[in-house]
């Protein structure tokens, strides 16, 4: 999962002592706080908008999630049995940023269900990863001081304990975490300038991959099966097999997102194969010059954000197969933060240009 951070600093900052995060939001222009169901009475009329879209200013369903500035530690996709009418249900995790509290949420309604505090030997400036089940946090621990190696630990969300550690010299100096979607799997960024892949069953390092700079992205294919790390001022990337730890290929530019199906997308409208690297190109979803958002638990649906001018985002919600517009909304470009479409299909989570979020209910 990623790390992620809302407010006027930036979604993955984190402590003043804190190595650079997974990945940050865009800086956001100050905007006034939005009343929970409905934009403010004063925000002007969108220019250059089709009239189709003017209706669903007075008609947007967004729940607050918290009002501090608030680092987003990643969504729980499997953490809830499901409620009626919200059948694929999802914990998103949050906290304070650098806090020692982890807050989970209901990812539809917005109600806060725990918080667990983490224990006094947890590196803070380090941000928690939530595992997809929603029943661990993979947090950096404290070097072990006899051995100087670095340690990091699956906690418990339901009780002050450990699942297991992991100890390795090559732990030491952690700087990001990542869990891959099937929860197998843990990415660890490191601020020496390298990324690793371990195996949570067999508690074993799969793969190092080296780079030039402290790892900003530790990223996952949406099917689990590809892992791609970015490092700071490097293009250049690693393919890695998810499940075997192995290079796949080397990308001149592995900078993007990693899409479906078995796509890396980047900006100016350029698609690669995976895990050949070959340019291909974009699947319908993105037509018209859409941003992708991401995608359900499914991957039958996606959220694209589409440009109409600085002041102001359009979401679609597309059908991933034929790129069938499902959904239109219209929302301030500072008020809606990065936004990314949450497990069910059925909200998007978006920052509010103040620090805190926003459940947006996608229907």
């Amino acid at each position: 999962m990623l790390a992620l951070l809302a407010g006027s600093a930036g979604w993955p900052g984190a402590a003043a002592q804190s190595a650079p995060a997974v990945r940050t939001l865009p800086s956001a222009r100050s905007v006034p706080a939005l009343p929970v169901n409905a934009l403010p009475a004063a925000a002007p009329a969108p220019s250059g908008l089709p009239a189709s879209l003017l209706s669903s200013l007075s008609s947007l369903n967004l729940i607050p999630i918290g009002s501090e500035r608030l680092e987003v530690l990643g969504v729980a996709p499997d953490a809830l049995a499901g409620t009626p009418g919200n059948p694929q249900g999802a914990l998103l995790a949050v906290r304070g940023v650098g806090g020692n509290a982890v807050e989970l949420y209901d990812a539809a309604s917005g109600q806060l269900r725990r918080t667990v505090r983490l224990p006094p030997e947890v590196l803070l400036n380090v941000a928690p990863a939530i595992s997809p089940d929603g029943r661990w946090l993979a947090v950096a621990i404290q070097t072990e001081a006899a051995t100087g190696e670095g340690r990091l630990g699956l906690l418990s969300t339901t009780d002050p304990v450990y699942r297991f550690f992991l100890k390795s010299a090559g732990l030491s100096g952690t700087s990001a975490l990542a869990f891959s979607p099937d929860g197998t799997r843990l990415a660890v960024g490191n601020r020496n300038g390298y990324a690793q892949l371990w195996n949570l069953d067999t508690r074993e390092r799969l793969s190092t991959v080296k780079g030039k700079g402290v790892p900003l992205n530790l990223a996952f294919s949406p099917d689990g099966k590809l892992f791609l790390p970015h490092f700071l001022g490097q293009k250049s990337a690693t393919l890695i097999s998810a499940s075997t730890g192995q290079p796949l290929g080397a990308l001149v530019d592995g900078s993007g997102e990693l899409a479906v199906p078995g796509l890396l997308v980047g900006a100016g409208g350029r698609a690669l194969a995976l895990p050949s690297g070959t340019p291909t190109p974009l699947p319908a979803y993105l037509a018209g010059g859409a941003v992708l958002a991401g995608f359900d638990r499914q991957r039958t649906r996606v959220l694209v954000q589409l440009p109409v001018g600085p002041e102001w985002l359009v979401l679609e919600l597309r059908d991933v197969l034929t790129g069938a517009p499902l959904g239109q909304w219209v929302l301030p470009a500072a008020f809606a933060n990065a936004p990314r479409l949450l497990p069910s299909g059925q909200h998007a989570l978006i920052g509010d240009g103040t620090g805190g979020l926003r459940l947006l209910t996608l229907k």
